[in-house]
């Protein structure tokens, strides 16, 4: 029996979870699934800049990172001076979610800060609770590109992983060298949770050795170099074409800039406009490769297992892959797809000439052979091992 039927049949008030993301739950794939998974078991709460709009599950708005500029000042001051503990006291962001959550934490023997960013607000909101950090990414790794980033936020969020995640009952990460990066920095283990969708029951389709379909897609951030994906369609023969599904305003630069270059290539690079999260493999099926070049410029992009990768699999594709260590892994380990000598667009135009018709519909076999484990049914059970074993404690 579960624990939903049993709190259901005997009237009993069922434990209490709160869940913290600066970020837009409705759009949030790995926070909205960690949220799912928990609501069949306990009463969530969910506080973030939007609603997740789940059965079940209340709703509490967060205050965006970045109030205005003067406290966009006043942080910038304090991470000069490197008063860390003040500003995580001072910001309007960290009062407000103090204010707001703390009536809901004193119910709550678990919390469940995602990203950095949302970690020293639990921390401050769970009391004798315990807190559960899914870092997702390498923290301190992110955005390292900017000077800005790299002078004020990178050590900031340096000393933010050494003070706050030890005291965590449990550190979660999305893979190993991810996880391994953190034991070096702060000396925790980090649990493995993997940014895999849903299970869809689908069969994979032939591929037409013609007309070979590849598709990308995710958000149009320039850090990506998306423009290496369309360079990679000149150094491709014929059989190939290209289509992204970008998620970016319509009045985009980056955006903008990828379809000019796009136009060289005439009809063979299409833009699809994006589609809701639930709807990407059912709409992405109809490819026959998903591929994904990134480049090594920062920690996370050298270390990304990206989302894409496992919807690629369950939309039954093969799947090409630039050589970032995690992706490699995962790739070789299924023998789902390819990966490419070096990270360029030479390398993975090279890798995918090569290919017939007929060893990509294995790939895609091999995909479907792994779409049977790599989804988010692993993920749920994870979530709620751990949560009941934070409740127990």
């Amino acid at each position: 029996m579960s624990a939903l039927q049993h709190n259901s049949q005997t009237s009993e008030p069922r434990q209490e979870v709160l869940v913290i993301s600066f970020s837009p739950l409705h759009r949030d794939p790995r926070v909205r699934r960690q949220i799912e998974a928990l609501s069949q078991d306990y009463r969530v709460h969910a506080a973030g800049l939007t609603d997740p709009c789940l059965p079940g599950v209340s709703f509490t708005a967060l205050r965006p990172l970045w109030a205005n500029r003067f406290w966009s000042l006043v942080q910038a001051w304090l991470m000069l001076l490197r008063c860390y503990s003040l500003m995580d006291t001072l910001m309007p962001r960290m009062r407000h979610g103090r204010r707001v959550l703390s009536p809901l934490a004193v119910h709550c023997k678990v919390i469940i800060a995602n990203d950095i960013d949302a970690l020293p607000l639990a921390h401050q909101l769970a009391g004798a609770g315990v807190v559960l950090y899914d870092a997702h990414e390498y923290s301190p790794g992110q955005n390292l590109f900017t000077w800005r980033w790299r002078f004020f936020h990178y050590p900031y969020r340096l000393w933010a992983c050494k003070q706050w995640m030890p005291r965590s009952f449990r550190c979660i990460t999305v893979n190993q060298p991810i996880a391994e990066a953190y034991r070096s920095l702060c000396g925790v283990s980090c649990s493995i949770s993997m940014n895999m969708p849903n299970r869809y029951a689908l069969d994979p389709r032939p591929t037409d050795p013609d007309r070979i379909r590849l598709i990308h897609h995710g958000g149009a951030a320039p850090m990506r170099q998306l423009e290496r994906l369309i360079a990679m369609v000149g150094y491709l023969d014929q059989r190939f074409t290209l289509t992204f599904m970008l998620m970016a305003p319509d009045d985009s630069p980056y955006l903008r800039k990828l379809k000019h270059l796009a136009r060289m290539h005439g009809d063979r690079i299409r833009f699809d406009p994006p589609v809701a999260f639930d709807s990407i493999v059912p709409t992405i099926r109809h490819y026959d490769m998903g591929v994904c070049l990134l480049p090594s410029t920062t920690t996370n992009l050298r270390l990304a297992l990206p989302n894409k990768l496992f919807e690629f699999i369950q939309a039954r594709l093969a799947v090409a892959v630039s050589p970032n260590p995690a992706m490699a892994a995962l790739v070789r380990e299924h023998g789902v797809g390819i990966v490419s000598d070096e990270n360029s667009p030479q390398s993975m135009a090279r890798i995918l000439n090569g290919l017939t018709s007929e060893q990509i519909d294995q790939m895609r076999q091999r995909s479907h052979l792994a779409a049977a484990s790599l989804n988010s049914d692993v993920v749920a059970a994870d979530w709620r091992a751990w949560v009941a074993e934070a409740m127990a404690s």
